[in-house]
């Protein structure tokens, strides 16, 4: 099992961006990239039998209709057809369907959408409709999730008894049954799709997910056609939506926007309001998030010096039989390049590769000596799926000489050295195309093994834990400039909403830089948290796992040695139970207010049942040591209640020193080293927290390398020209291999 680390969440961010700009259209048009994924959808399930039946399923004629209106059309209708494709109906993974889906909601969303001073009376006359679902939408939505049921279940039988240890931990017997029964149990397939929903490592491969989201809609398109009072629940919550959007965005409070959220999620579940429901969250949800880092320090994790020797190459050349003494003196650098799409950047490596070579011909001996210089390619893409790549170029320019040659006759090392002049500019050529491939072997076997690792880290350590919880970002764009990379993150959940206005623009004046929402923070822990166990033991090996969290505790440890302090409390294992609403921060006057919610506290002595709430403030300060400094404010444990009025308890006060005892021994100042960055970007050196600011609900950071403090080698405009040493003569050959670097338009992975 692989649990998310606060401290991943946080770095990730750090290294990339996106903003994707879209030209406003007349009237009369559609965007091109819906028109272009409908045609070829289009053309596609025309070569099919079954094209028909998905026409009809996907309502396509109304949709024609609908783009022939261009900005006219009947958003209503646009947002229920969206629906249909993003059903989940087995064969709509296909990318045709995805194609379309994408463009479709863009147009939706971008153009057909009300604007905000519309949505409460959007949303008053929703409060007086209601979209009805019968037995057909049940049988089709039982059927989708009995045909990602069926294919789960076959596929986890070829593994023996793992694959029956997977059906008994996800209650696969239950499952089967309900799907069999005529009328199902909806209380145990809950149960079956808490299973799904579990935290546990494997469930983020597509087949679980296929059958967790048909179990989600199938209970959820039954209890809107079996349920009579689902009309009158749905009328209500509209009305209380209603009620919510009548006060100016900037006055609602964190709770009322909560409640949004969750009446928004439920509305998607009943499938119901769809243009409200897209509406709202298109001007009551915006990026959370947004990060960069500069090519400086890109350039400082690409680059490295390349000094490698080889001996005993075997080779051939024009029918002459070689073996080759190499050395390489070269230098890779890295640097950014502009993509809109995703963020780009690539390896450049320069440098000389000198030869002694002995060849054997027919009873002749050659010994020759080679220069050539060269240099190579290698492109690298960043984007919601993590790290790719496309094939490295390399390219040679080669000049040899022949230093001897020697025969058993004069006569015919003679004509030896006649026929190996005459060969020269070929040998030259050949020696060139054949140092270029070797160059971008080299290049792409090194980026394979990288790669492999970075996807690792990536999926193991983020991607995955987010998607098994359905709360990976609802958006993630990628961005790269000739400066920067840059990454913007929207995190909210289907009941959940981002920051409540547009982020105040975030300039580029630092090395790294990052404007973060309070609501990223809000909203990754309900996700991961809410009404979940957590065990001092737990945390103790996430702790183990990363490096920032090891010295950061040995750091507190040692201040606390060196006061005298005891780590008694510290030392005592425990365990929290989360609230629904498990973690929450503040930012406000440079200042951090972090609460956290339990509802069950174990650990010395009995356990306590009761909703505590246990807050700190702590004050942004920039450290003397170029590091930043969390200095404690104030902090106290009230009963959850306090926080809407309540007041404490006499019945509260041996929970609340107990608490209190623990939690002495953890809030104190926090003093944070500057930062150095993992992996192949510790290289860069240590960064000074030099910006940082807290208010209204942002917080933003500016770090700068501290000067000496790592191996950056201004090398950025060297890597850039790229250029052929120009002291060659002008006989030599040049050669290169490879395709050319794609740029923007070119095709994923």
């Amino acid at each position: 099992m692989h649990r998310l680390r606060f401290s991943t969440v946080v770095a990730f961010p750090l290294v990339m961006l996106v903003l994707v700009i879209s030209a406003p259209l007349s009237a009369a048009e559609v965007p091109p990239d819906l028109t272009e994924a409908y045609a070829d959808m289009e053309a596609w399930l025309g070569r099919y039998p079954q094209g028909p039946g998905w026409h009809r399923y996907l309502h396509t004629e109304q949709l024609r209709a609908e783009m022939a209106k261009g900005e006219a059309a009947d958003r209503e209708q646009v947002a229920a057809i969206l629906a249909k494709f993003r059903s989940g109906a087995k064969g709509l993974d296909d990318h045709h369907f995805v194609n379309v889906a994408k463009a479709l909601a863009r147009w939706h969303d971008e153009h057909l959408l009300p604007p905000a001073d519309e949505l409460v009376e959007l949303a008053r006359a929703d409060s007086e409709t209601f979209i009805e679902m019968d037995a057909d939408d049940v049988a089709t939505a039982k059927q989708t999730l009995a045909s990602a049921t069926d294919t789960l279940g076959s596929w986890l039988d070829r593994y023996g008894d793992n694959g029956a240890r997977w059906k008994r931990f996800l209650n696969f017997s239950d499952l089967e049954a309900q799907l069999a029964a005529s009328e199902p149990d909806l209380a145990v397939l809950e149960g079956v799709a808490r299973q799904f929903t579990s935290d546990t490592n494997g469930l983020e491969m597509p087949k679980y997910l296929a059958v967790r989201d048909a179990l989600r809609v199938y209970l959820d398109t039954h209890q809107v056609a079996h349920n009579p009072t689902i009309k009158q629940q749905v009328q209500q919550q509209t009305k209380v939506l209603t009620r919510l959007l009548e006060k100016p965005t900037g006055e609602l409070t964190v709770r009322e926007r909560e409640a949004i959220g969750q009446r928004l999620a439920f509305f998607e579940r009943m499938g119901q309001s769809p243009t409200l429901v897209r509406a709202v969250r298109r001007h009551h949800s915006h990026v959370n998030f947004a990060g960069y880092v500069t090519e400086d320090v890109v350039a400082a994790a690409g680059y490295r010096d390349v000094d490698r020797s080889q001996e005993g190459i075997r080779d051939s050349v024009l029918g002459t039989s070689l073996i080759i003494d190499a050395k390489t003196k070269a230098e890779v650098t890295a640097d950014v390049v502009p993509n809109e799409e995703r963020a780009a950047f690539q390896l450049l490596l320069t440098g000389v590769v000198r030869t002694d070579a002995v060849g054997f011909n027919r009873g002749v001996t050659i010994y020759s000596t080679g220069r050539s210089t060269i240099s190579g390619r290698k492109m690298f893409f960043l984007d919601e799926n993590g790290l790719s790549t496309e094939p490295a170029t390399a390219r040679a320019r080669t000049n040899n000489h022949i230093d001897g040659i020697s025969a058993k006759r004069r006569f015919v090392e003679r004509i030896a050295w006649r026929k190996a002049s005459k060969q020269k500019c070929a040998a030259d050529r050949i020696g060139a195309r054949k140092t270029a491939r070797r160059v971008r072997a080299d290049m792409d076997d090194e980026a394979t093994d990288r790669l492999a690792d970075a996807k690792r880290k990536y999926d193991d350590g983020f991607r995955d834990p987010l998607v098994r919880r359905a709360a990976f970002p609802e958006v993630m764009k990628f961005r790269s400039t000739d400066e920067v990379l840059q990454l913007e993150l929207l995190q909210a959940s289907r009941k959940q909403l981002g920051a409540p206005q547009t982020m105040p623009a975030l300039e580029v004046s630092n090395d790294i830089g990052m404007r973060m929402h309070q609501s990223l923070i809000n909203n990754l822990a309900a996700s991961l948290y809410a009404e979940r166990t957590l065990t001092s033991e737990e945390v103790e090996k996430e702790s183990e796992n990363s490096p920032l969290m090891r010295r950061f505790k040995e750091k507190q440890r040692a201040k606390r040695e060196a006061a005298g302090e005891a780590d008694d409390e510290l030392d005592k294992p425990w365990a929290i139970t989360f609230a629904k609403r498990p973690i929450t921060v503040e930012f406000f006057d440079g200042q951090v207010k972090l609460t956290i919610r339990g509802t069950r506290f174990e650990g010395d002595g009995p356990v306590n049942e009761r909703d505590m709430s246990i807050w700190v403030v702590y004050k942004f300060e920039l450290g003397d040591n170029q590091g930043l400094k969390l200095a404690l404010q104030e902090w106290d444990v009230v009963p959850t209640e306090v926080e809407t009025g309540g007041r404490i308890e006499f019945a509260d006060e041996p929970l609340r020193q107990k608490l209190k005892k623990r939690f002495a021994e953890i809030f104190k100042d926090v003093e944070l080293d500057p930062l150095e960055l993992p992996g192949e970007f510790k290289k860069a050196g240590q960064f000074a927290y030099t910006q940082v600011q807290s208010e209204e609900g942002w917080f933003s950071l500016g770090l700068d390398r501290i000067p000496g403090s790592g191996a950056i080698k201004d090398r950025v405009a060297k890597a850039k020209a790229v250029s052929l040493d120009a002291d060659d003569s002008p006989s030599a050959a040049i050669v290169e291999t490879g395709e050319a670097t794609a740029g923007p338009s070119a095709s994923r992975r």
